[in-house]
């Protein structure tokens, strides 16, 4: 995970249910486990930055309230909040521009919309 990223994750924390927090910190341990290693090829990198990049605006669709996580289960549902969804898209690209999500635009884009509509 970037510095950026990182630092940003840490307050984004802080804002988010001990539940939701958990469920994220499990898919930056994955990302992270998937980035070790000096020789770690192309395709595993850009896999694991796509990794880092839905992780990071899952944990804001969910903070945002467009997806709930069941916390019994650690399923993910979609809200039926619209307000939530629009302020989700809002949200993630408030963090791309500040630098905290890596990816093009149209990754950004790409992987909020896979998210909030698969």
């Amino acid at each position: 995970m970037s510095d950026v990223a990182h630092s940003f994750s840490g307050l984004f924390h802080l804002s988010m249910t001990p539940s939701a927090r958990a469920w994220a910190a499990m898919h930056r341990k994955n990302v992270d486990q998937r980035k070790t290693g000096d020789s770690m090829s192309i395709v595993k990198r850009h896999l694991a930055e796509q990794e880092e990049r839905l992780a990071l605006i899952e944990e804001i669709c969910i903070d945002k309230g467009a997806l709930v996580l069941d916390t019994a289960t650690d399923e993910v549902y979609f809200s039926a909040d619209e307000e939530a969804y629009k302020n989700a898209y809002v949200t993630v690209f408030q963090a791309w521009a500040k630098g905290t999500i890596e990816g093009t635009a149209e990754q950004i884009f790409e992987a909020t919309k896979s998210i909030l509509e698969d």
